[in-house]
């Protein structure tokens, strides 16, 4: 089993990258008032566990609350799919890696998803109720950044522990 994961690595992370793609152009696929229902169940749940009187509070406080922790969970919606992202190019950098010597493949695998975080965001455009928006590319990009560093620390532990 192991080494027919190994010869098909390539295939396989490239199929891992390519679900997370669809994942997230379904996500910016959908309208304003779904996206908005999407993260509002989170957004409930959330609030249930750091307000739970949250329905006793005044309306004005509730308000607040919900907006803050509206934007906060799809902020780090946005963060944590691109860095689950930015893991996974690594990993398909790292499998292609075995293939043929690639240069830089960090950069490769950060600028790929950077690259499908702005067509994302130009993709938001013609979603109704949705924008696309410069500062959304730059937290996909720490995302990214941080999906890439994550699993080169983890390659870079492991071949350390591997090596006598």
């Amino acid at each position: 089993m192991k080494r027919w994961i190994r010869a098909h690595a390539v295939g396989l992370t490239l199929l891992l990258v390519l679900s997370l793609m669809v994942m997230i152009f379904c996500f910016s696929a959908q309208p304003a008032d779904e996206s908005d229902e999407t993260s509002g169940f989170f957004v409930s749940l959330i609030l249930k566990v750091i307000a739970p009187n949250y329905e006793s509070l005044d309306p004005d406080t509730r308000s607040e609350l919900l907006l803050r922790t509206s934007f906060l969970v799809r902020k780090t919606a946005h963060l944590t799919e691109y860095a689950f992202l930015g893991f996974a190019l690594m990993l398909h950098v790292t499998a292609l890696q075995n293939k043929k010597e690639l240069r830089f493949p960090k950069l490769f695998a950060f600028l790929a998803g950077v690259f499908y975080s702005v067509s994302d965001e130009i993709h938001q455009l013609i979603v109704p109720g949705r924008s696309g928006e410069g500062k959304d590319v730059m937290l996909d990009s720490v995302g990214v950044l941080l999906g890439v560093m994550i699993l080169s620390l983890v390659l870079a532990i492991r071949k350390k522990r591997k090596s006598p």
